[in-house]
């Protein structure tokens, strides 16, 4: 049996998929339901695009017997994107997107102290400096006297003051997934080249391979830091468009064919759309595919 969610416009296999997607959504397509809610499910089903091709495709798989559709967790992450991306239109915002032809220069390394600041610069919330201290200074995290840390704050808040001034006029960042390294350690795996389609799925997203990255569920698109003091978290707005990497060009989709084995890691390029709710949305504005070797496979804009 193939239940149909309007919200999506698409023809789901899953019941864990449908439970997932009326989750996330936290509304029904029941009759009655109001005309600016059946307006906003059919903006919603407009702009599925790519993921109605792979859905379509995983459903020509199935009927073949085979299952190649992605995780349930995924066209719930997508929705709530979708859904975001709508109500901020509706209240007259619009999100930067960062721009694809942004010098590789340009990108500052997305740290800890560097997500603290950004979040700061967007958030609109009061600076709170006793928490960017913490973060921002192992020496104040680890001093206990209450004298000395008064002391301490007084020649820190420059400083911080700079740092959220410096966030609030850059937006870009780079980090790094996956784990280009011996032994295949938190590695991204691809499934085989689809000739057809011209393209390759991932198969199995790595983690950061950054020591200070604590947490990274790709199926949520999130990723905080553990020295944080609280902990701010990282979240990838579109990964979900980075699970299809299509690679056009027949030399290059070799070469990543044959170190498929060895598995990838992934540069990617971001900008900083909103934070709030101890969140930071970003952007992947485009990604490189790296092989074991830490050298550059593909370079690819979704």
């Amino acid at each position: 049996m193939n239940p149909t969610f309007s919200k999506l416009g698409l023809v789901m296999t899953s019941a864990s998929l449908l439970l997932t997607l009326v989750a996330c959504s936290g509304k029904t397509n029941s009759p009655s339901a109001a005309p600016e809610t059946k307006e906003r499910d059919l903006i919603v089903a407009e702009r599925m695009g790519s993921l109605k091709e792979s859905f379509l495709n995983c459903l020509a798989h199935e009927r073949n017997g085979q299952i190649h559709c992605r995780d349930a967790s995924d066209y719930g992450a997508i929705y709530r994107q979708l859904d975001n991306d709508i109500a901020l239109e509706e209240s007259g915002k619009v999100l930067s997107q960062g721009d694809v032809n942004t010098p590789i220069d340009k990108y500052a390394e997305l740290s800890a102290t560097a997500l603290m600041f950004q979040y700061a610069a967007l958030s609109g919330e009061p600076l709170n400096y006793e928490e960017m201290a913490e973060t921002y200074s192992p020496e104040y995290h680890a001093e206990r006297d209450g004298f000395k840390r008064a002391d301490m704050m007084a020649q820190l808040k420059p400083a911080l003051d700079e740092g959220v001034q410096k966030a609030r006029s850059n937006h870009t960042y780079y980090m790094s997934i996956g784990c280009p390294c011996r032994f295949n350690i938190g590695a991204i795996f691809l499934n085989s080249y689809d000739m057809n389609r011209k393209l390759f799925e991932v198969k199995q997203y790595g983690k950061p391979y950054a020591p200070e990255h604590e947490t990274f569920s790709p199926s949520l698109n999130k990723l905080s830091f553990n020295q944080m003091t609280p902990a701010k978290s990282i979240v990838l707005g579109n990964l979900h468009d980075y699970k299809i990497l299509k690679i056009a060009d027949e030399s290059v989709a070799r070469q990543i064919e044959a170190a498929r084995k060895d598995g990838f890691g992934m540069k990617l390029y971001l900008y900083a759309q909103q934070a709030k709710g101890g969140e930071v949305l970003f952007h992947i504005v485009k990604a490189d595919l790296l092989g074991n070797d830490g050298n550059t496979l593909a370079t690819i804009a979704q």
